[in-house]
């Protein structure tokens, strides 16, 4: 029972591995305007794989797993692209719509003493473990771009 059990994990466990990479390049744009956006992040989903378009929107992700990319740039909504659609239809060109970010108004009032740039240093320290509790996890998501 325990060497069926190690072959179905091992078999498992190559078919995970023998899955071909497939290369998608293609360029991000606006969809009203046609115009590239630069420096858009594309990124498999669910995942924190991704790589960063260049200042023309073009790009190339090397994909070994998924079912879906998502594209996003500020002030455009994000958009969801299913892999098996894209391989079927050669797709490369991927149109994002505008969606302007609205924020609230910010108040700005100054203290009535200044504060030397000591000061604003040890004031910053002292707080720093309200700005950044412990319990918080903080993530780093990094993508890669290369430069022909």
């Amino acid at each position: 029972m325990h060497k069926l059990t190690y072959v179905f994990i091992l078999s498992c466990s190559l078919n995970c591995f023998s899955q071909k990479p497939v290369v998608i390049t293609g360029k991000v744009i606006d969809s009203e305007t046609n115009v590239p956006l630069p420096f858009a992040t594309i990124s498999l989903k669910n995942t924190s794989q991704g790589v960063v378009a260049n200042e023309n929107g073009e790009f190339d992700f090397v994909i070994t797993h998924g079912d879906a990319i998502v594209i996003s740039t500020l002030g455009y909504a994000a958009g969801s692209f299913d892999l098996e659609a894209i391989r079927s239809s050669g797709q490369t060109v991927f149109a994002l719509t505008s969606q302007p970010i609205l924020l609230e108004e910010v108040i700005v009032s100054g203290q009535k003493e200044q504060l030397s740039g000591e000061d604003i240093l040890k004031q910053a320290i002292k707080n720093q473990r309200k700005t950044f509790p412990l319990t918080t996890m903080h993530y780093l998501f990094s993508f890669e771009r290369r430069i022909n």
